[in-house]
């Protein structure tokens, strides 16, 4: 299954920074055609660039420590929810998004449609730099204090500038998702400017990989409830996502 192979390739990327199309034929038992299609779509969306005999990861020198880890764990699973997210999204509107990776895998899909005249607002310096030569989107960089792990914004300064916005859709992510604790992540100052981009949006949507599902950390964003729709993955069974239908509507991707 593509999904898989998908999944397998980013890992060794992550692992190697680099892979051939003869090695990866032969780990996964396909033709070296098969693969060069697998890469083919990995560089469509921005994940890897092709080099003679193979690919190797995109934007190293961008994606360092935690943020680099993130942006290619269950990276199959995200660019699916980021597919099913970019449906919800209509020219014109004005999107606050946050720093996740998953939101950043949306973007790359909003930056190849450009029907989708939209107005972005974010406190994420890398995704600000994916979005920076993209006529389409009028982007604005949420200011504030640097958290150099996330290379992203928050604090006082970016709260206090989300308090003038007023946005359609507020698209966040997380690092745990439960029925009984709702939306939580492991820092205050993220759990801080995702509440203040709760405030200044009409709609929310929570993207979450079902890896994220009954996890609990200590800073919780909103309860459950406060989500307009939670968009996961197709991994994430009928059993699993019966509690979360009772606070929220859901879709799989």
């Amino acid at each position: 299954m593509q999904k898989e192979r998908v999944a397998y390739i980013l890992e060794k990327l992550d692992q190697k920074g680099r892979v051939l199309v003869s090695e990866l034929s032969r780990e996964l038992h396909v033709s070296e055609m098969t693969i060069r299609l697998d890469l083919r779509l990995l560089s469509d969306q921005g994940l890897v660039r092709r080099v003679h005999g193979g690919a190797e990861r995109a934007g190293e020198s961008l994606y360092k420590g935690d943020i680099r880890q993130n942006l290619y764990r269950n990276a199959a699973a995200k660019l699916a929810i980021a597919k099913a997210a970019v449906r919800q999204i209509h020219p014109g509107d004005a999107l606050l998004v946050d720093d996740s990776s998953t939101c950043l895998y949306l973007l790359r899909q909003i930056k190849k449609d450009p029907s989708l005249g939209v107005t972005v607002y974010t406190n994420s310096i890398l995704a600000a730099a994916e979005l920076l030569d993209t006529p389409h989107i009028h982007l604005f960089l949420i200011g504030g204090e640097c958290s150099r792990n996330l290379a992203a914004t928050s604090g006082p300064a970016a709260e206090q500038e989300l308090a003038a916005i007023r946005a359609d859709h507020c698209i966040i992510g997380a690092n745990g998702v439960s029925p009984e604790a709702g939306v939580s992540v492991i820092g205050y100052s993220q759990m801080k400017i995702k509440q203040a981009m709760l405030t200044a949006s009409r709609n929310h949507i929570l993207l979450a990989d079902s890896h994220k599902f009954n996890l609990q950390f200590l800073s919780v964003v909103c309860p459950l409830s406060d989500i307009d729709l939670l968009i996961t993955d197709s991994d994430s069974s009928e059993e699993l996502l019966a509690p979360y239908l009772k606070q929220t509507a859901v879709l799989r991707a």
